[in-house]
């Protein structure tokens, strides 16, 4: 069954897509701006994905593929660190493990990307795991002392 192309139905289909995708850009942008002023950054950093998605998207395209994988680690290690100072203020244990988590693996890909030796990979892992119970550790006691 072959279907017809009516191009006035395409040419509305397009300008529909088009005022859809601008206010979408939009509303995006003036969220992102009314967290930046009320100095939500969790919320800046997690808004910033699309805009960097786009600027890596555009480098991939001018072949210039490391420097989009730089600026995506740069992101990740950005996103990490800020959910983490974020979770330690709040003293919130699932959101400090969630930091904890993105960091772990961005320097866990990194080492399998890198032409490093078994022992020190086993190393990082090792102190990776450290790290995490510390701070776990450290959250609860500070949770024990509120709570009593």
């Amino acid at each position: 069954m072959a279907y017809s192309t009516d191009s006035s139905i395409m040419q509305w289909e397009v300008s529909v897509g088009g005022v859809l995708g601008i206010l979408l850009l939009i509303s995006a942008i003036y969220l992102w701006i009314g967290n930046w002023i009320r100095c939500r950054w969790l919320n800046v950093i997690l808004g910033a994905a699309p805009a960097l998605a786009v600027i890596g998207w555009a480098f991939a395209r001018e072949n210039s593929d490391s420097m989009g994988m730089i600026l995506f680690n740069v992101y990740l290690a950005v996103l990490g660190v800020g959910t983490l100072v974020t979770g330690l203020r709040g003293r919130r244990l699932g959101v400090v493990n969630a930091g904890m988590f993105v960091l772990a693996a961005l320097i866990l890909c990194r080492f399998f990307d890198s032409d490093l030796g078994f022992l020190l990979r086993g190393v990082a892992f090792i102190l990776i795991g450290v790290g995490f119970l510390a701070t776990n550790l450290v959250l609860l006691r500070w949770k024990g002392e509120s709570h009593q």
